[in-house]
């Protein structure tokens, strides 16, 4: 039995007599609960035992913080290694691109800038042989090609020093025996 539609029916004067026990019996029921005064005393929320709060505590951490820092080192790892592929590919064919071998291109780069510093309107007159020029420094610059990974590519910066001159000379070892193997980056006559 419903007890609003029993209470309805009561006010309405239409109620059967069990629906006036029922109705009668819940007030009843109701009151007495008010009138219990363990019931009013006892807090609405049961207090909990130190073991309940440890249990709470602990799936609270798995649940908000484990899990979800599993699951982002589980992410990172994973785009880690895909990119790791990806750029390892790349860098392996970018060595796979590069025709020449760095002692081989070093020696084309000090007779280009021997040329440069003797032969050329920049000309040094303390540089006479290719001897009197010190490698400085040899900078590798990685080239990604993003279209077509397998065509990503190495170049080189080789600087030289000579009586206070300086020259740097650019070498892209793709285009070995080409014009465009290297050239002039910079030269400074200090």
């Amino acid at each position: 039995m419903n007890f609003e539609e029993a209470l309805k029916h009561c006010k309405d004067g239409t109620a059967t007599q069990e629906e006036k026990d029922y109705v009668q019996s819940q007030m009843a029921m109701a009151n007495s609960m008010f009138d219990d005064d363990a019931h009013r005393a006892a807090p609405p929320v049961k207090e909990a035992t130190p073991e309940e709060v440890k249990k709470a505590k602990k799936r609270l951490k798995s649940r908000y913080i484990v899990i979800p820092v599993v699951v982002l080192v589980a992410i990172v790892l994973v785009v880690g290694a895909i990119l790791g592929g990806v750029f390892g590919y790349a860098a392996t064919a970018a060595n796979k691109n590069s025709r020449i071998d760095r002692n081989r291109m070093i020696a084309d780069a000090k007779t280009y800038a021997f040329d440069v510093l003797s032969k050329s309107p920049m000309a040094h007159p303390f540089v006479t042989s290719e001897d009197d020029l010190r490698l400085e420094s040899v900078d590798k610059d990685f080239r990604y090609n993003p279209r077509d990974i397998g065509k990503s590519y190495y170049t080189y910066e080789i600087t030289f020093v000579a009586f206070g001159a300086e020259v740097e000379i650019e070498v892209d070892p793709r285009f070995v025996g080409t014009a465009h193997y290297m050239y002039t980056k910079d030269v400074d006559l200090d």
